[in-house]
């Protein structure tokens, strides 16, 4: 439910695990986090709404940055301190509820527009970084 809306939606549990698995395997293999990149599955592979797909690629990726984050911090690899970490948190919560309040305002497909440019400006500025 969303915003009072009910929405009734069905997936596949099997094809979901396994492109959640290769996911996870691209993203490590390869370095990347992936969060730019479930929202696109759970919409256009699973058929989720967006807006439930929003909402559940938010919680992925807060659970999943808060347990990377335990580990740097174990086995003392995290040297930024107390204070970036609260400052980071402050940001992602702010966002995250800012993002929340937005995702029912906007319609859908203006939502996967707008991460599809954001992809394809963060591509840009890699490529400008390579040069």
């Amino acid at each position: 439910m969303v915003d009072g809306i009910v929405f009734e939606y069905e997936y596949n549990r099997i094809l979901g695990m396994a492109l959640f698995f290769l996911l996870g395997f691209l993203a490590s293999f390869l370095g990347i986090g992936g969060g730019s990149l479930i929202v696109p599955l759970l919409v256009y592979l699973l058929n989720f709404p967006v807006a439930i797909a929003a909402a559940t690629s938010q919680m992925i990726v807060a659970i999943l940055t808060f347990a990377a984050t335990m580990v740097h911090i174990w086995i003392g690899s995290f040297h930024h301190g107390a204070h970036r970490i609260a400052a980071l948190g402050i940001g992602v919560l702010t966002g995250a509820q800012l993002g929340a309040y937005l995702s029912c305002k906007i319609k859908g497909k203006w939502i996967i527009r707008s991460l599809a440019i954001a992809l394809v400006l963060v591509g840009i500025r890699m490529l400008i970084a390579l040069y």
